[in-house]
């Protein structure tokens, strides 16, 4: 029972004291003072020993206020490439966990796209098959806590569901036109030469058709949302005219 294990539990005993009020500030303030190194690990093991007090609280704690800097935090950790083999916070992962607590706790739909705003750009960003396979197990969680959550309403989560497939598919569309646009604009260039550009040929070719391709990953978002949609009409399917009318925006994503 280590001295870090003593001040998990006095942060817990506080909010309980202190109110959901205090939650931001109190997590804002362990952000600021474990910035270096292995205190990365620390940071994310108490912030999950917080969500896990807050969960087994019977009143309604509301902790939209602290889930911004949470998942971004989460985020970093499970990207995180240096993991001391001395510090105990860093034999184990929590990252998976506290996306699953907060998909559980979360209160407001707002909040839903800060969450998966980090997860999003990693995936966006990275062309590595591990850290994919990360951003998709973090996305498997959360989608196994919004499944149990209790304080969002099926409308909530279609409306979630729907805004993340559009701005997926607006940014997908705009990038072809983009690119598009840059090919149109280098055949217009090519016309004017007199000696035509020699054409590329083998690995230089490869990586000519690959440089412009940002997006290559957003298919795993994709995927997870049309799935999580896929659960949430079997586990509230009914014959209601109101439920039915709600997934009919969802035909042409289909």
């Amino acid at each position: 029972y280590s001295i870090r294990d003593q001040e998990r539990d006095c942060l817990c005993k506080c909010i309980t004291v202190f109110g959901k009020r205090y939650l931001k500030f109190i997590i804002e303030e362990l952000i600021a003072g474990l910035q270096r190194g292995y205190q990365h690990f620390v940071l994310l093991h108490t912030v999950h020993s917080i969500l896990i007090h807050i969960s087994t609280l019977t009143d309604d704690f509301n902790i939209d206020s602290a889930k911004k800097t949470e998942s971004s935090k989460a985020n970093e950790h499970e990207n995180s490439s240096y993991k001391p083999s001395n510090i105990p916070e860093a034999k184990t992962n929590k990252t998976a966990n506290v996306m699953e607590l907060l998909g559980r706790l979360i209160h407001s739909n707002d909040e839903l796209l800060t969450c998966i705003e980090p997860i999003r750009q990693q995936l966006s960003l990275s062309h590595d098959s591990r850290q994919i396979s990360k951003c998709e197990k973090c996305l498997q969680r959360f989608q196994t806590g919004l499944i149990s959550n209790t304080h969002l309403s099926i409308e909530s989560l279609f409306i979630f569901i729907y805004h993340l497939l559009t701005k997926t598919e607006e940014n997908s569309s705009n990038e072809k036109i983009n690119n598009k646009t840059f090919n149109k604009t280098n055949e217009e260039r090519s016309k004017y030469h007199l000696i035509p550009s020699e054409p590329k040929r083998g690995h230089a070719r490869v990586a000519q058709s690959i440089i412009h391709v940002k997006k290559t990953n957003i298919h795993c978002l994709i995927s997870w949302t049309l799935n999580l949609l896929n659960k949430l009409i079997k586990k509230h399917k009914n014959d209601d005219q109101t439920f039915l009318s709600m997934i009919d925006p969802f035909i042409i994503h289909i």
